[in-house]
């Protein structure tokens, strides 16, 4: 699995992530809303440290705000996760070129395991 932390376009508020997962045989994507993911880490912190009672009736906020490429084949290509994660980044072309390397040093055929993995889940 490669992976690429890269400049978002407003990078104060979001963290990009990309790369290319052969087990899943996708590219992914994943932004991350970084005031929330400070917050949650901040609430954690007082918790931990016994000044917060922690409150299971406040349920913690998912810092992840955009995750594609989590299952088999879901972004094919590069062209398509460019295409996802324009609002928050945009891939340059030496990323790009990266991404199409990592895809082939990384492919090769789905192991006996995995094939009866993503029979389990009804991947195909």
């Amino acid at each position: 699995m490669s992976r690429h932390t890269i400049e978002a376009n407003n990078s104060e508020k979001f963290a990009v992530v990309v790369g290319y997962d052969a087990t899943l045989e996708t590219y992914f994507g994943q932004v991350i809303d970084r005031q929330i993911e400070h917050e949650e880490e901040e609430r954690a912190a007082r918790v931990i440290a016994g000044e917060q009672e922690e409150d299971d009736q406040t349920p913690e906020r998912d810092a992840v705000i955009l995750w594609v490429g989590a299952s088999v084949g879901e972004v094919p290509t590069v062209a398509e996760l460019a295409r996802l994660v324009e609002p928050y980044a945009v891939l340059t072309s030496g990323l790009v070129e990266r991404l199409c390397n990592d895809q082939r040093r990384e492919a090769h055929p789905a192991t006996p395991l995995q094939r009866a993995m993503r029979g389990l889940t009804h991947e195909r």
